[in-house]
């Protein structure tokens, strides 16, 4: 399956601004002590060989900062799909990992997640392994941020591969957050 351009480009920018903003731990970091919740909305649309999959997915993480760059997090989602030629469906899921928080002097915190997880439909569960992500949060005041990313999972299931790559967009409310 082909991954969309957009995803790609966005995926590339994410990591580039991951890997250049230096910079010493500051306001901008998220301090060790901090609870994150942050709801989500990802979309991925793939096409190959004349067939489309449209993804849409919603859901959130929670996230405990056990450092200012370390932060084990747990996510669910329930995302809804469709193949494009009358086979659509629901699916949920669930994985476990960590992000790292690139610490900064501004307001603007690049991150790295992986994970892994399962996914299930119906009957059947599929691992999902690995689950990679990279992006930007914008810090707004103390409590807030808005986050903007790209995810990448292999999901398994009895043989059968597929690659999803979805653009990501949350919001993230911290607790406790030092000021």
């Amino acid at each position: 399956m082909r991954v969309s351009r957009t995803a790609f480009t966005l995926c590339l920018v994410s990591v580039l601004m991951c890997l250049g903003v230096p910079g010493t731990a500051h306001a901008g970091s998220v301090p060790a002590g901090t609870v994150e919740i942050a709801p989500t909305f990802a979309y991925a649309h793939t096409s190959a060989n004349g067939a489309s999959t449209t993804v849409v997915s919603g859901g959130g993480y929670v996230g405990y900062a056990v450092t200012s760059l370390i932060e084990p997090r747990l996510r669910i989602a329930i995302d809804h799909f469709d193949l494009g030629f009358g086979i659509a469906g629901t699916t949920n899921q669930m994985t476990a990992g960590a992000t790292l928080n690139f610490p900064v002097s501004g307001s603007v915190v690049p991150f790295v997640d992986a994970g892994a997880g399962f996914v299930r439909f119906g009957d059947n569960s599929s691992a999902i392994l690995p689950e990679l992500g990279a992006g930007v949060r914008a810090l707004i005041g103390n409590s807030t941020s808005l986050n903007i990313g790209v995810a990448y999972q292999r999901q398994t299931d009895q043989g059968t591969t597929e690659d999803v790559v979805l653009v990501t967009l949350g919001v993230s409310f911290f607790l406790n957050r030092a000021r």
